[in-house]
């Protein structure tokens, strides 16, 4: 009895330690983000849907957190010496109460709608924080 406890909170300790990581893996708000380009911006148009990076979304996570924490929208400085093997590279940044808003935002902007559905891209990365009001700070990574 004593050994079969024992091997259960073994395997219990191991899955704690190495089984998630909320580093790495993608938030709902990160999920949603991505689904609404990829099946509202992109789909209706008869583009092919952009695959979530989780290395690009770390990135872009982090530089949400940046903007958050300084109140400031910026786009990430010297982004492309901070991504290797790319052939197109685009940012987008906002922020806003609703993500939905905030996507609806992107796509009467020239720039962003431009790198929503570039046929260029083929992978993304997003990073969606909120912050004490309950505003979304968003990066999009778009990568090819």
């Amino acid at each position: 009895m004593k050994r079969r406890i024992i091997i259960v909170l073994g395997i219990v300790l191991a899955f704690c330690l190495f089984g998630t990581s909320s580093a790495f893996a993608t938030t709902t708000s990160e999920n949603l983000s991505a689904y609404l380009i990829n099946h509202y911006d992109r789909a209706p148009r008869g583009l092919r849907a952009l695959s979530l990076s989780q290395t690009l979304s770390t990135l872009a996570r982090s530089h949400s957190y940046e903007m958050r924490n300084k109140r400031l929208l910026f786009h990430t400085i010297n982004l492309g010496s901070k991504v290797t093997g790319w052939h197109y590279l685009g940012e987008n940044v906002g922020v806003g109460p609703d993500l939905r808003k905030l996507n609806a935002a992107f796509m009467k902007s020239y720039h962003h709608r431009a790198n929503i559905l570039c046929r260029c891209y083929s992978r993304i990365g997003v990073g969606v924080v909120r912050d004490s009001r309950g505003y979304y700070w968003v990066t999009h990574i778009f990568f090819s």
